[in-house]
């Protein structure tokens, strides 16, 4: 997927309703604001996202009233049958870190793919306009997102092969959901096997070595692997804030990692340089993958194969028999015995035993933490604390612990009355614990969600926030154990039970459903009042008693009229 974006209100050439595409050796051209039908589904032409890349034209659509990716083959690129295998995998089994495919198939004889619209642009965007990114949280943050896709796109056997910032989407708009994008020339292993034929392709920034094409071959078998040395050079760009080895030829960069001595920063951290370090391994045998990563951000002071420079606490008194030895009792003790707690954060006590562990970023995050809430230091002392203990599950109000952000999302309407005025201050436990556990990015979601409680009323600012926790970013909504993706599937439910549910979550003002439909772009109050003034239907016919769906007119057992 090309990252060139335009706006909608970039484009000159604004037609309506035209019947058929200009049709030219590229191919077929649609316009702004023509209407197509795509197997079955009217959709309206928007922006064109691409046209660059010689292989599609990128088009941004609506289809069922919500943004979508439309990628148009060229007729002389059609997708390749791996291709639509890899397809069909992320199509029937969406996982949340893998961009989502709605549909493939052909359109004008030229083969076509609709995805989601990632609201948020790539991360080769997001380097290009912040620069690099050496908080690291915010790092871990990244690079534990990136790690999880690329484990859900192995579990479909998939070697993606083209792991890179620009593949790299934000699924929202404020910039915290990652996922992964484009898998044009990923390969499929087969069943049984371990590794698969795939092209060679060396003259990639991001290429592992084995990916180099040997003598006349132009095919070449390789592992998963792979994607973790692209994860490794991924992770060096993040830090530098722009592409790796750009001061070097190609040849001197193959050379300095085949002889694993590639120049790092100096004030790049050990830990981070260590995982870099073992991702980029030359040898596939050697190459660090998932479980070194996972352990790294976990935080464990090594991992298998180098080590890294263990960190040793003194230990700090908090009563006769309690003292803390690393972040985690740090962590605990502070929040067991919060005015202890505050002393410490408030003085230098804490900076100075940070210091002496030589954690000095850490110290200066806690400064910060300090100087933003030096008048809120509850909330300083609970921003700190999840600080010191990033493992740290977030607990509602009302006890509950939540280890992802659909139980967070779940809980907050469950305990709605309390979270519906906590979350008009800005200094909430859980924009804290946000701040904490997405750095930089968590502080611009935190500031997203607060802003909402201003524009809107409570109820429906918490809907907000809802939606925005759930993996698909509320492009769908489930009502009981049924999850609905557009206003017309709602509107053809047949089954009468579940259409009742819906009545009521429709008549109910500010429910999630109405917001849900808003935000889908639904007329409501005509939707509220055609449910209102329906007419309660029978579950069961008069005649023979059968089970009824919803919205018919005859008995489809006995035949009676209804």
């Amino acid at each position: 997927m090309d990252t060139t974006r335009l706006d909608d209100d970039q484009n000159t050439s604004i037609l309506t309703d035209v019947a058929q595409p200009v049709t030219g050796a590229a191919g077929a051209v649609f316009s702004a604001g023509q209407t197509i039908n795509i197997n079955g589904k009217d959709c309206t032409i928007g922006a064109i996202l691409s046209d660059s890349s010689g292989e599609a034209t990128v088009y941004k659509i609506t289809m069922d009233g919500k943004p979508c990716v439309f990628k148009l083959y060229k007729p002389d690129t059609p997708l390749s049958d791996t291709g639509k295998r890899i397809l069909t995998k992320i199509r029937d089994n969406p996982r949340n870190r893998v961009i989502k495919v709605f549909d493939f198939g052909q359109l004008h004889n030229q083969d076509y793919e609709i995805m989601e619209y990632a609201e948020g642009g790539t991360l080769a965007e997001y380097l290009q306009k912040k620069g690099a990114i050496q908080d690291m949280q915010t790092l871990k943050t990244i690079v534990r997102q990136i790690n999880e896709g690329l484990q859900q796109l192995h579990s479909y056997k998939v070697i993606y092969q083209d792991l890179k910032p620009e593949n790299i989407y934000f699924r929202d708009a404020g910039r915290s959901m990652l996922v992964l994008a484009d898998f044009g020339i990923s390969g499929l292993i087969k069943d049984g096997d371990e590794e698969a034929e795939v092209v060679a392709n060396i003259t990639n920034l991001y290429a592992a070595p084995e990916l180099a094409r040997k003598g006349h071959n132009t095919e070449v078998i390789v592992t998963q692997a792979v994607d973790y040395f692209a994860l490794g050079i991924t992770m060096l760009e993040l830090w530098l804030g722009e592409k790796p080895f750009k001061q070097i030829n190609a040849a001197k960069r193959d050379h300095q990692i085949a002889n694993e001595n590639v120049d790092f920063p100096l004030d790049m951290p050990v830990d981070y340089k260590t995982v870099i370090q073992g991702l980029i391994k030359p040898q596939v045998k050697d190459r660090w993958g998932n479980d070194q990563v996972k352990k790294w951000l976990s935080g464990e002071s090594s991992v298998q194969g180098i080590a890294v420079t263990s960190v040793v606490y003194e230990p700090l008194k908090f009563t006769d028999n309690e003292y803390a030895t690393n972040l985690k009792e740090m962590a605990a003790l502070m929040e067991k015995y919060p005015d202890k707690g505050i002393a410490c954060l408030y003085s230098d006590i804490l900076k100075s035993w940070l210091e002496k562990a030589n954690e000095p970023i850490l110290s200066v995050e806690l400064h910060n933490v300090v100087s933003q809430y030096g008048n809120d230091k509850k909330a300083g002392l609970y921003a700190a604390i999840y600080i010191l203990d990033r493992d740290r599950p977030f607990v509602s109000n009302g006890g509950k612990a939540c280890s992802n952000a659909e139980e967070i999302a779940d809980v907050l309407i469950a305990e709605s009355d309390y979270y519906q005025e906590a979350l008009k201050n800005p200094h909430a436990d859980f924009y804290l614990y946000i701040n904490a556990q997405e750095g930089s990015a968590g502080k611009e979601v935190a500031e997203t969600f607060c802003k909402y409680f201003k524009e809107y009323s409570p109820k429906t600012a918490l809907a907000h926030v809802y939606f925005n926790l759930q993996s698909d970013s509320g492009r769908s909504i489930a009502i009981d154990s049924k999850r609905y993706s557009s206003i017309a599937e709602i509107e053809q439910e047949e089954d009468i039970d579940q259409a009742e549910l819906i009545k009521k979550a429709i008549t109910e003002k500010e429910s999630l459903l109405c917001v849900w439909l808003t935000n889908q772009g639904a007329d409501l109050p005509a939707m509220v009042k055609r449910y209102t003034e329906a007419a309660p239907k029978s579950r069961f016919c008069g005649g023979c008693g059968e089970k009824l769906k919803a919205n018919i007119k005859f008995c489809g057992k006995c035949g009676k009229k209804l």
